[in-house]
């Protein structure tokens, strides 16, 4: 009996083990045909849109020129993006009299593709537009935005309805001037500049040489021509429409000028309120789109069509909500190359000057040189101030090569013998300046 007893004992082990194995194996098959079935439903649902192309057109589609795979050229597989219109003026430059022109493609993704970026521009003359044919309501593009499943594409059960985008491209830009010329030669493009773009800052910094020539005099006080280099430094801040105007301070070396009455040459800095002004602006549109989930705005809805078979057909038909408008905004930019005019107003730093600067502010110092009424001394203040006119080019994003020119008055101490007393004078002259530098 025992040993009957442990056959049996052994025989339902192993039914009880061949039934886990088998049930086992069973729930694996299960959850293989459901990864396969999940994975077909994704495929119809994101590239399995049927785009039937004109007979006369079909050739042309044979092979997909993103991945060179062989296709059917007739009915094409995959996913229909959005329309795309783009308008063009047909002549240069634009005018009252100009004509425009519009050609609209259809942004298709074959369904061989394995990018996503892989997405041809097919015109729409080349489809046939299944949506005009169908007896269904037209919609404001005139249903050429309705698509079938490549299910059943001699009756389509559903029809999706994409997007369609508008867009203006512009031709008339003038391209480079070496693009004109090829030679079927690598040769580099020596005379092409590409204008940086420019980014203005809330405050600006100037940083240049100059030179000037002006008149002098010498030690016997008779007037002679004269010249002399200087530094300048300058910064402020930018204000008004596209940070045109520039307000801030100067601060320049000055040029040397000769002192009468011992005949040396000194500079003569002076520091200045200091203005500039943008002549050019160009208003440029700039269009703020907000980035949003398509999903969000797909919903499905049912039409009715009328077939030669039935009448009242219901269809399913994908459909987009209103997409959240795009913000537009007018900006005032800089051209590439940027007249400015600019203009100041300050007093002379140097030790004469500031001598002129406190007999002016101290009583009684004429009455002491025992001055007569009528004398030919002139203890003015001494005041600055200046214009001119120039342009800047952008080196970089935040840089620019400046060079001007102006005229300036300038005004400084000046020493002279009265009555036995070493008195400070005012000295004047006009001065022709060139500079060149950098603008921050």
């Amino acid at each position: 009996m025992k040993p009957n007893s442990q056959n049996f004992k052994t025989n339902i082990l192993s039914l009880f083990i061949t039934s886990i194995l088998n049930t086992a194996f069973l729930f694996i098959i299960m959850i293989i045909i459901s990864l396969g079935n999940f994975s077909c439903s994704s495929e119809k649902v994101i590239k399995n849109d049927a785009i039937r192309i004109k007979p006369e057109k079909a050739n042309l589609y044979n092979q997909n020129k993103k991945t060179n795979k062989p296709r059917n050229g007739n009915t094409l597989r995959g996913r229909a993006i959005k329309i795309k219109k783009e308008t063009f003026a047909n002549s240069c430059p634009i005018e009252d009299t100009t004509t425009f022109n519009t050609k609209s493609y259809l942004l298709f993704l074959d369904s061989n593709s394995t990018d996503k970026n892989q997405i041809e521009k097919i015109p729409l003359e080349d489809i046939f537009l299944v949506g005009k044919e169908l007896k269904i309501a037209k919609n404001k593009y005139n249903n050429i935005n309705y698509f079938e499943t490549f299910n059943d594409p001699l009756m389509p059960k559903s029809i999706k309805e994409i997007p369609v985008d508008s867009m203006y491209i512009d031709t008339c830009s003038t391209p480079c001037p070496c693009n004109d010329f090829s030679v079927d030669l690598d040769i580099p493009c020596l005379f092409c500049f590409k204008c940086p773009e420019r980014i203005l800052e809330d405050y600006f910094v100037e940083a240049k040489f100059g030179y000037g020539m002006f008149n002098d005099k010498n030690k016997e006080n008779n007037t002679i021509g004269s010249e002399g280099v200087m530094g300048e430094f300058a910064s402020g801040l930018r204000f008004g429409e596209g940070k045109r105007y520039g307000l801030g301070l100067l601060y320049s070396t000055g040029v040397p000028t000769t002192n009468v009455l011992d005949g040396i040459r000194s500079a003569r800095p002076f520091i200045a309120l200091y203005q500039r002004y943008d002549l050019w602006r160009y208003n440029k549109k700039v269009e703020k789109i907000q980035n949003v989930n398509m999903d969000d705005y797909i919903y499905l809805d049912t039409i009715k069509i009328n077939n030669d078979e039935c009448l009242d057909t219901m269809i399913v038909v994908q459909k987009y909500k209103p997409l959240p408008e795009s913000e537009v905004i007018y900006t005032s930019e800089r051209e590439c190359w940027n007249p400015f005019v600019y203009g100041f107003l300050g007093a002379s730093l140097d030790k004469l000057s500031m001598d002129l600067f406190k007999m002016n502010c101290t009583e009684g110092c004429e009455e002491k040189l025992n001055l007569s009424g009528n004398h030919n001394f002139n203890f003015a203040m001494p005041l600055n101030y200046g214009i001119g006119i120039g342009i800047e080019y952008p080196l970089s994003s935040a840089l620019d090569l400046s060079l001007d020119i102006g005229y300036r008055y300038l005004s400084y101490g000046n020493t002279t013998m009265i009555n036995g007393f070493i008195a400070p004078i005012n000295e004047s002259t006009g001065a022709f300046v060139f500079r060149f530098g950098l603008t921050f």
